[in-house]
């Protein structure tokens, strides 16, 4: 190994210890805001292709609630018309297609 690459790895294993949290947590919240811009998309696009008829009043306001933390609430958004679980499989199949781990979205009933 060249004195250069020696001192490259070097570096680059310092760079990694010392700031593996500030940088671990800025990515992450990079992409948690990311996947919630991308979120706020497929969202706006569901419900101007389809509208908001048959969404009831909890549902809408969960998950009003849900965008407003940044897409990081605990999830308790529970679909119950057809029109809420249409939109809900709307919403999971296009950000599972974004990459997107089921984690992520704001769907969840109580037993």
């Amino acid at each position: 190994m060249t004195r250069r690459a020696a001192a490259a790895v070097a570096t680059a294993l310092f760079l990694a210890a010392s700031g593996s949290n500030s940088v671990a947590e800025t990515s992450f919240e990079q992409r948690q805001a990311d996947k919630c811009a991308h979120y706020r998309r497929a969202y706006a696009f569901a419900v101007t292709r389809d509208g908001k008829a048959g969404l009831g009043k909890e549902f809408l306001e969960r998950h009003d609630a849900f965008l407003a933390s940044g897409c990081t609430a605990p999830p308790d958004v529970c679909a119950r018309s057809p029109e809420e679980i249409k939109l809900v499989n709307l919403l999971v199949v296009l950000g599972m297609n974004e990459g997107m781990a089921s984690t992520f979205f704001p769907f969840r009933c109580p037993r």
